[in-house]
């Protein structure tokens, strides 16, 4: 099985943080933290039929009902070629009416930074957005996604962090993996002597099963020393989710 960065956040969706308090508010909460243009997938002509359905597509976004899953799969157009199929997280602990405003803000954005790319992914610290004109929906595969890592390393030893980190996310993975069809969303606070205080966050889109979430975040865990060595602060993202900082994490 081929396993999709985008199938678990942030969804892997994950996130760890630790000491500092840091609070993420709405306005800086809808905030874009990375964003692909795929130029493989192909480009739409002005005012041809793909463009008129993401037009359509990005209008549609404001209306989309408020949810407690903050997940959505939105497709516009008859034929498969010009058919716009998006796929929408929120993180697990956004309230729905931020969910909604990231997600719009997100439509607006996307047609700015990405004019003319049939496929096209954001990601923002509250909601991700993604379109293509293929399935994106139930797809396992490694891209696209992206990593980010501080510059604030773990002051005892190499070995002593990377198994405390992992002993650390596969508890949290497995929880997150349980959540069942509606939303694969967990969070956790650890504490240690060299660590102070670790906050944790990952989160999985819905639609895929207990099992393939599993995999997702077990992919990208392993991917944590080579991307982020000892950093106390690193985030992969896809349709998943990973990130750990030594600061407190909290939406207002």
């Amino acid at each position: 099985m081929i396993i999709s960065t985008w199938q678990c956040l942030i969804i892997l969706s994950a996130l760890l943080l630790s000491s500092q308090l840091f609070s993420v508010r709405s306005q800086q909460g809808r905030a874009l933290t990375h964003s692909i243009c795929d130029n493989v997938r192909g480009n739409f002509t002005v005012d041809s039929t793909y463009e008129v359905n993401l037009k359509s597509l990005v209008s549609s976004l404001s209306l989309l009902p408020q949810n407690e899953d903050g997940f959505y799969n939105v497709s516009v157009g008859e034929t498969d070629n010009e058919r716009v199929n998006s796929l929408i997280l929120c993180r697990g602990d956004v309230k729905p009416v931020d969910c909604i405003k990231c997600i719009v803000r997100a439509g607006q954005e996307i047609r700015e930074l990405c004019p003319n790319q049939k496929e096209a992914n954001m990601w923002y610290d509250h909601c991700l957005l993604r379109y293509s004109n293929r399935t994106i929906v139930n797809t396992m595969e490694t891209t696209p996604g992206y990593y980010w890592a501080t510059d604030f390393d773990f002051p005892g030893e190499k070995d002593e962090w990377e198994k405390m980190l992992t002993s650390i996310l596969e508890r949290l993975m497995n929880r997150t993996a349980a959540g069942g069809p509606r939303k694969k969303f967990a969070v956790s606070k650890t504490s240690g002597a060299s660590l102070q205080t670790l906050y944790s966050l990952m989160q999985c889109t819905p639609e895929i099963s207990e099992r393939d979430c599993i995999d997702c975040l077990t992919w990208n865990i392993g991917r944590i020393p080579l991307r982020c060595n000892t950093n106390m602060g690193c985030r992969q993202a896809g349709n998943r989710q990973l990130q750990f900082e030594v600061r407190h994490l909290s939406v207002l």
